[in-house]
């Protein structure tokens, strides 16, 4: 888990990473052979990449430029969104505003309400980040959380994982 799949070619320090070890059975692709989707075989025995994990605290004292080279190289940086279009945002460049957005509402997002079960703490470390002085000094960030209802738990994996684009 954590292997890169692919990188952005106009920007090579732009990974995406495998939500899971195993084999890759197929590359679906789309339109102008965008990856539309990858389907991965996942392994009985799960290995993953470990990454430096920061404290709320630690946070606070890194500078921009680590923070954005740690999400480039953790494949996080494709998350983040640059507005109105929703194209990945520019590295290189620093917002004028800052949105977190936790109230999913477009068709198949991510229910937060799962991704956010017991981690309320990493949403309030999300956002101490855009606020810290060191990082993105002046500017505003906002944010939009849905209310996190309780959620059953999940059943087993299944053997197949598809990530989709």
């Amino acid at each position: 888990r954590g292997d890169v799949l692919f990188e952005n070619k106009k920007d090579e320090r732009m990974v995406f990473r495998s939500p899971c070890g195993g084999i890759i059975k197929a590359v679906n692709l789309g339109a102008r052979r965008f990856p539309v989707e990858i389907i991965i075989e996942r392994s009985a025995a799960e290995e993953s990449v470990k990454f430096e994990a920061f404290s709320q605290d630690s946070i606070k004292s890194l500078s921009r430029e680590q923070v954005v080279n740690h999400l480039l190289d953790c494949g996080l940086w494709p998350l983040i969104k640059q507005r109105p279009f929703s194209k990945i945002a520019d590295p290189d460049t620093a917002p004028k505003s800052v949105f977190i957005n936790a109230a999913g509402s477009a068709p198949f997002q991510a229910d937060f309400s799962l991704i956010l079960k017991g981690d309320a703490p990493a949403l309030k470390m999300s956002k101490a980040i855009p606020s810290a002085e060191n990082i993105l000094p002046e500017t505003p960030a906002y944010t939009s959380t849905a209310s996190i209802r309780s959620c059953p738990e999940t059943p087993s994996t299944p053997s197949q994982l598809r990530t989709l684009f």
